[in-house]
């Protein structure tokens, strides 16, 4: 009995002609997903895992606002969930936000449970706390705040969107309302005011924070235009009916010098996002962490090169493997370059890949050990745009 062969890497294609398929052995950094967010959802005995959400409809069939009935006392697939946590969730999606994460949260306890759970998802890079102040005392939701900025300072790849409370104005002082850590306000973001939207069901505006739809304005932006693009001067979408406060000049200006952002409106505008810091703008020492933009560009240029050097793995530490790094590094920000996310008149301006004997010794080789070096220059947003305006005067 005859039997035919078949040659996995070629294919005939007119008698006497193959066509073979050969790889290059050229290997490309990947970009990193930016804009995965997880909603922590204050819930009465919760548990379980974070709820993956694909769409608003998804998290209709997961949740319930809270005072309605579920499907049944033994139904466990769905939540009930705050009016806050509804129009985050809901502004998200009408924001531009796509795949999230709910993650309920039983507690105080249940939010340090639920940060160590979050440890094992790599992919998220958004954490949103609408829960933040409600039904808890103002020291509870300091150490709340406490623990997500910490979780995000550790894993080093996620930023959180916070907010002040309610009835808080310029004079408010947000380190000690917040009390979050030096080291961890690179990680962490401030809106305010709270918006005023329209609710799950028929009946007045609910007033809710804005950190959802900001967090869906983050999402949108970098669609649009990329993580290197600060997320402000654009509009929120998403049924907001109108701001809780309508800042002054001078009011967001005592707030931008605290690090944090505003909400604005503006003659003939809507309802804007006026400002793209972090925490960290509050100390004038701390100019590298300052910008959001800058802070999340890091974030997705390191864990993009972290998830695409992966093979390299018990690969041969020579010569060659620093090289092939080295190499596919370079492409990759080539290309941010040629993007318009790094500032430079050339690549060499812009960045410097290191992998070679310098920063490799024997010692380390041994170890098994493969170490890069990479630098990069981030373009900064444009925040104060200074004009020189002169007059000609007519002579007659």
């Amino acid at each position: 009995m005859s039997q035919d062969r078949v040659e996995p890497e070629a294919q005939k294609t007119a008698p006497g002609a193959v066509v073979e398929e050969v790889s290059s052995g050229v290997r490309a950094v990947g970009g990193a997903r930016t804009s995965i967010a997880v909603f922590l959802a204050k819930a009465a005995h919760a548990s379980g895992e974070p709820l993956r959400l694909t769409s608003w409809k998804a998290f209709g069939e997961q949740s319930a606002i809270v005072g309605e009935a579920t499907d049944g006392e033994s139904d466990t697939t769905r939540i009930a969930v705050s009016k806050e946590v509804w129009a985050a969730v809901h502004g998200w999606f009408a924001n531009g936000g796509g795949e999230c994460y709910l993650a309920p949260v039983d507690g105080k306890d249940g939010l340090a449970d639920t940060l160590s759970s979050l440890e094992a998802m790599e992919d998220i890079t958004i954490v949103v706390a609408p829960d933040l102040w409600s039904e808890t005392t103002e020291q509870g939701a300091r150490a709340e705040a406490g623990l997500i900025a910490d979780h995000c300072a550790r894993m080093a790849n996620r930023v959180a969107v916070l907010h002040l409370p309610e009835g808080a104005d310029s004079s408010t002082a947000v380190d000690a309302t917040l009390g979050i850590e030096a080291e961890a306000r690179g990680w962490v973001t401030v809106y305010h005011p709270w918006i005023n939207v329209a609710g799950p069901g028929p009946g007045d505006p609910v007033t809710v924070p804005p950190s959802g739809h900001v967090a869906g304005v983050w999402a949108r932006v970098d669609a649009e235009r990329g993580v290197h693009k600060a997320p402000a001067n654009e509009g929120l979408r998403g049924g907001v009916i109108s701001l809780t406060q309508y800042l002054t000049d001078a009011e967001q200006a005592t707030l931008n010098d605290q690090g944090v952002n505003a909400i604005r409106q503006f003659p003939g505008t809507g309802h804007l996002v006026w400002g793209a810091r972090t925490l960290a703008a509050g100390d004038v020492s701390d100019v590298e962490h300052a910008y959001l933009n800058v802070r999340r560009s890091m974030n997705f240029i390191k864990q993009s090169i972290l998830q695409s050097t992966q093979w390299a793995v018990f690969e041969p530490n020579d010569e060659r493997l620093q090289t092939s790094v080295t190499a596919m590094i370079s492409s990759f920000l080539t290309g941010l370059w040629r993007r318009g996310m790094l500032r430079g008149q050339s690549p060499e301006q812009a960045f410097y890949v290191v992998c070679d004997a310098t920063n490799n010794p024997p010692e380390e080789v041994l170890q098994g050990k493969l170490t890069a070096e990479v630098g990069v220059a981030l373009v900064r947003p444009a925040e104060f745009i200074t004009f020189r305006v002169s007059q000609v005067i007519g002579q007659s």
